[in-house]
């Protein structure tokens, strides 16, 4: 592993760390769960805004296949040092925005996606809508 892929691993789990650690305080945890309609954590796949969205999709069905019924996508927004946390599931719901992944160009980026869904959408849990990371890849 190079200098730049070492650097892009512990960008993406820095990403993981800092999602974790803001849905891990006090009643966020059972707040966010219960806004998933799960009973406990999904999988999570971190991304950074560079990360090929196909990627990310190909993931996600190996989670779908094994009965995952939901997975997490916390993205590293670059240009704001934040954090946007995408849910991806294989059914559609109303009253949120929905995107189908299968549908996306194979050189969309994760952060083109946050881009065109919401990037301005606020989540009930404070510690989420403000998470600012360090300088990412």
């Amino acid at each position: 592993m190079n200098n730049e892929q070492k650097k892009r691993y512990r960008d993406t789990m820095f990403i993981a760390q800092r999602f974790l650690t803001s849905i891990g305080r006090g009643s966020n945890r059972a707040r966010f769960l219960e806004s998933l309609e799960a009973s406990e954590l999904p999988a999570i796949l971190p991304a950074l805004s560079d990360t090929l969205a196909v990627h990310i999709r190909e993931a996600a069905e190996r989670h779908f296949a094994s009965g995952e019924p939901k997975v997490i996508v916390p993205v590293g927004r670059a240009d704001d040092q934040k954090i946007s946390v995408l849910i991806l599931s294989q059914e559609r719901k109303h009253g949120f925005w929905s995107l189908s992944m299968n549908d996306l160009h194979k050189h969309a980026r994760m952060g083109d996606i946050v881009e065109t869904l919401d990037p301005d959408k606020l989540w009930d849990i404070e510690e989420l809508n403000g998470t600012l990371l360090p300088d990412l890849v």
